[in-house]
């Protein structure tokens, strides 16, 4: 019977980049890309086949007709030195590593994303423990608001949007936007008021971060000013779900400019001797893929190759991305829009106060790994298609790793580091149609 196939190759060395060996940092971007694409079209067989860059021509064009005229199986499937390999994730905390020089009490860490949400509340806490110095960088100018709003209830908030709308609309304005540019800058004030509260040193910067001028240049006073950046949590993002179909290239270009570009941007202008240590906010849409999210899960899938080729690239840097599960009370997954669809799947939202120690707990351990993936056990699979996960044992080549390659047909530790525990042995289950998280910008 007639089917339809779409494949793509990419060069990340075989196992998607996991061996540290990383080209082409856009090939992240095809397979965060076709994991989306195979959940919003199930009727289409979704591949992503993963060679070294040495591989033949020839061996390369035979192994990917061999997976197009394959049926199921996981989108991911890497080739190396003729061995077939799919992508699996292993169960444990972070393997402690030599202490962050960059944790010393004044050291100055950038903080993108930083003055609300998910970021807010990590870096809040990171800088509370150890004394640091935080830059909190965000695309918002805020407007000076009255010290009144900040301690307004729901029936203040609501009173005041009206009338900020009002005015707007009296004055010929855009309405919405108006009371969103209030909003936001309340959140911010209210963040900084919260870093005040909690004694912890910090500021906040504009900037456009897909902008590279606007970002040397801040970067460059903030060295004038305060001294060189040790280290960097990167929590700016976008994210606005519709069906691939209805995606444009505004959407694309406003996702990947915080995430992808605008890091980048930082590593491009950053002091490369002084910057330690590197922290970045992807989600389980990149590593897994999502429901209607098909540019969120390319740039985040993007954004983990862009930190492994770091790790490869500055030996000296460490450097993790994680892939968050949907957090609670905060972030994107926490939208009253976004929380009922993910309810309807039974997603269970991680507490805020659990995010924040796993956070922790990763740096305090010298950021072992390049990639930490933290969801429910039942989300984590072979890959987006129709096999279940299993608990198995056998021996890593990657011990430390939290996403690792393995030989398809070996027995596999298929259960990651988790939310909610360990998968118990024997325990299966399929996915749900959306196991999409959020980044908290």
């Amino acid at each position: 019977s007639q089917r339809a196939t779409l494949t793509a190759v990419t060069a990340l060395g075989g196992d998607f980049g996991l061996g540290g060996h990383i080209g082409c940092v856009t090939g992240g971007a095809f397979s965060g890309l076709f994991k989306n694409l195979a959940r919003e079209y199930p009727l289409v067989q979704v591949r992503v086949v993963d060679f070294p860059p040495s591989a033949l021509a020839a061996d390369v064009a035979r192994r990917t007709l061999d997976e197009i005229g394959s049926r199921g199986g996981p989108v991911e499937v890497g080739w190396v030195n003729g061995v077939r390999q799919t992508v699996v994730a292993t169960l444990g905390g972070p393997l402690s590593q030599r202490p962050l020089a960059g944790l010393a009490r004044g050291s100055v860490w950038l903080v993108t994303g930083g003055a609300r949400g998910v970021t807010a509340a990590c870096a809040r806490e990171l800088g509370r423990r150890h004394g640091l110095s935080l830059v909190l960088v965000g695309s918002t100018r805020p407007q000076s608001v009255d010290a009144t709003w900040l301690t307004l209830d729901e029936a203040g908030l609501r009173n005041l949007k009206g009338k900020i709308m009002l005015d707007a609309k009296a004055a010929g304005g855009d309405p919405r936007r108006a009371w969103r540019d209030v909003e936001k800058s309340i959140e911010i004030a209210s963040g900084l008021e919260k870093f005040r509260a909690a004694g912890v040193n910090a500021r906040y910067e504009a900037c456009d971060l897909a902008d590279g001028t606007a970002v040397r240049t801040l970067v460059e006073r903030l060295a004038r000013e305060i001294g060189p950046i040790r280290g960097i949590v990167h929590g700016a993002g976008y994210e606005a779900a519709c069906r691939f179909e209805k995606k444009t290239l505004d959407g694309l270009e406003a996702t990947l400019g915080p995430k992808c570009i605008g890091l980048e941007h930082l590593l491009a202008t950053v002091d490369a001797v002084a910057l330690e240590s590197v922290v970045a906010f992807g989600s389980t849409s990149g590593r897994l893929g999502g429901m209607g999210q098909a540019d969120y899960s390319l740039a985040n899938d993007m954004l983990a190759k862009i930190v492994g080729r770091l790790r490869q690239d500055r030996p000296g840097v460490r450097a993790t991305v994680f892939h968050w599960h949907a957090w609670d009370e905060v972030g994107m997954a926490s939208r009253p829009e976004s929380r009922f669809v993910l309810e309807q799947f039974g997603m269970k939202f991680m507490p805020l106060s659990e995010g924040v120690a796993r956070f922790l707990a990763e740096i305090e351990a010298g950021l072992p790994d390049a990639e930490a993936l933290v969801t429910e056990p039942v989300f984590v699979l072979d890959g987006v298609g129709d096999s279940c996960s299993r608990l198995a044992t056998g021996e890593s080549r990657q011990p430390r790793r939290h996403g690792r390659t393995r030989r398809e047909l070996d027995q596999r530790d298929d259960v990651s580091r988790s939310a909610a525990g360990r998968f118990p042995p024997g325990t299966s289950a399929k996915w749900p149609s959306s196991a999409a998280g959020g980044d908290g910008c």
